[in-house]
Formats: structure tokens, sequence, C-alpha cells
């Protein structure tokens, strides 16, 4: 193929059609203009019409529909290619705060998603924490529970639905020995009680810090 660039028109060919480029091709010189610039062919340029698939290899998909152009590509959706859902769609949207990966599964450290609280008076007190995750310091001033007794209080979270799953676990603790179990069960959605047992025939260790985290849950 030859080709020469001018911006004076010369006398075209026979046309005989329109390649993929959009220029009239025939038998003579073949126009095709470009920022003001025309560019003349001296042979005809391949002919595509639009029912003709480009295959793979020349960069085009092999098909002439979107089904079988993402079989040929490889990007099949709901085996290839993760299908939308509406959850997973408002994971992605909920700032970030949702780690899913190898690292593990949970929320994400400094999304403001967390916070900490504290309780004042006894370990009986009541605590008001409206987050998903987060940590409970048992009396500020230390606490002390003898052995073979137990120990309730209400956490009030207004992200807490009936059907969710309250978790919570020993952080850490200093002094005594550590409590054998702790356990939380959901007060019907609002808030949840957090029950603390000393099952060693020692005190309790004198300050102790949960963590929690609220599992979703449904029921249908």
């Amino acid at each position: 193929m030859s080709v020469q660039l001018s911006t004076q028109p010369v006398e075209d060919g026979a046309e005989t059609g329109t390649d993929i480029l959009g220029v009239v091709t025939g038998g003579g010189w073949k126009q095709w203009s470009l920022n003001g610039m025309v560019a003349y062919f001296t042979s005809r340029l391949p002919f595509l019409s639009s029912a003709t698939a480009v295959p793979v290899v020349k960069g085009g998909t092999g098909a002439n529909n979107a089904v079988d152009a993402r079989t040929n590509l490889g990007l099949v959706i709901g085996s290839a290619v993760q299908a939308y859902h509406a959850m997973l769609a408002g994971i992605v949207s909920a700032a970030n705060v949702i780690v899913l990966g190898l690292t593990g599964i949970g929320y994400i450290t400094g999304k403001g998603v967390g916070a900490s609280v504290t309780q004042i008076t006894s370990t009986a007190t009541g605590v008001t924490i409206h987050n998903l995750t987060g940590a409970i310091q048992m009396l500020a001033s230390g606490m002390s529970l003898a052995a073979g007794l137990e120990t309730q209080f209400t956490v009030t979270n207004n992200l807490v639905a009936a059907d969710d799953i309250p978790v919570v676990v020993i952080r850490s603790f200093t002094g005594g020995t550590p409590i054998a179990a702790v356990t939380a069960v959901n007060s019907g959605g609002g808030s949840f009680q957090i029950t603390v047992t000393n099952t060693h025939a020692s005190t309790a260790c004198t300050a102790c810090t949960l963590s929690f985290a609220i599992i979703k849950g449904a029921s249908s």
C-alpha cells in the first residue's frame, strides 16, 4: 500500500464500498481526511462489514454480540467474573470499613467504625457505644471479681438489630487471674448484655478490657 499526504484533493477512482476507517474505496486513489490533512491510498483498504467479527488475535472479540464476546475473552459473568450483587456493592460503598481477604475478615482500623468506652461506678454499670466494634474498659478504677462470681452489664448500641450477633472477648488484663468466661446476649435490638464469669478459684483480674464486634445477622 502506498500513502501520500496532501491538503489538496485528487481525482478519485471508482468507488465501490466503505472500509473500517470510513474511507471510500475503489480502484484509484482513495481519500481519507484527518484534521485537515488528506491521505490518499493507492490500494484497496480491507473491507469489513458490520457483520464481520474481528478475531481476538487481531484485537477484536471474535463475536457480534456481548454474550459471545465475554465468552471469547474469558469474561463470562457468574464464573470468570463476579456478577453484580447489591450486598457486594454495599460493602464497596460502605467507606471501605470492611476487610475481606487473605489478611482476615473484619473491620478496618482508622475508618471511624470502632470506638472505646469506660465503665464508671461498678462492673455492673451499663455503657453506651454506638459502633459496630470497639473496646470496653471495665471500671476505670479497677475491678475485682471473687472466685465463682459473675457480673453483668448492658451495652446500649443503636447499630444492633434484633437478628445481629454480638461477639465479645477479653482483650487484655492486669493483675489477678484471667476471667474464664465472657458471653454476650442480644437484647432484641438496640443493646446487648455482657456477662463476665470468674470460674477460677482465685480473684479475677483487677483491670480488664473487652473487645466486641457486631456481626450482622438475618432470619429470612
